[in-house]
């Protein structure tokens, strides 16, 4: 909320309050399940908090009403190439935009405050010091192919997460 985003609760049900943050040039809405990432330019990116595959909307803003996943309009794959060019630049424009945020945490809150909510995660894969690194990295290699290099970033963050917090238990 000190961000900048407002709060969407549902009354009366199980779903996720939403937490959306809009400007002229992007439109973000953050839930437990997952985020939005929308421009007037490009559309919009849905990333599942759960699984990280990102999918496609050629439209820039949510609905206000949306709590659960099955809220969400339909979403998927780029059809042609423009639509895999657009979706390619909001995937890129996600990545350093929560990379910002996560400095941003850290110059508000505190290295430690994001250190304790990442012990709090189920599987967290990099150490709080690590993540605005990480999803710079992630945005300049965002959709490469390389499945050898991928498995040697992913294992070089949760090896650098797991010693970290060995030392530290």
């Amino acid at each position: 909320m000190r961000y900048g985003f407002t709060r969407y609760r549902q009354r009366g049900s199980d779903g996720s309050t939403c937490y959306r943050f809009d400007t002229d040039k992007q439109h973000i809405a953050l839930w437990g399940f997952g985020l939005w990432y929308g421009s007037r330019e490009f559309g919009g990116i849905f990333l599942n908090r759960f699984n990280f595959v990102p999918q496609w909307g050629n439209f820039e803003s949510l609905a206000l009403g949306i709590h659960l996943p099955e809220d969400l309009p339909p979403l998927g794959r780029p059809r042609d190439q423009q639509q895999w060019q657009r979706a390619h630049r909001l995937c890129c424009k996600l990545m350093a935009w929560i990379a910002s945020y996560e400095c941003w945490v850290r110059r508000e809150a505190g290295l430690d405050y994001r250190r304790q909510c990442v012990a709090t995660w189920l599987r967290p894969l990099i150490a709080a010091e690590r993540m605005p690194a990480g999803w710079r990295m992630m945005q300049r290699r965002c959709w490469d192919t390389d499945a050898v290099y991928w498995n040697e970033v992913v294992n070089g963050l949760t090896n650098t997460f797991r010693v970290k917090n060995v030392k530290q238990s």
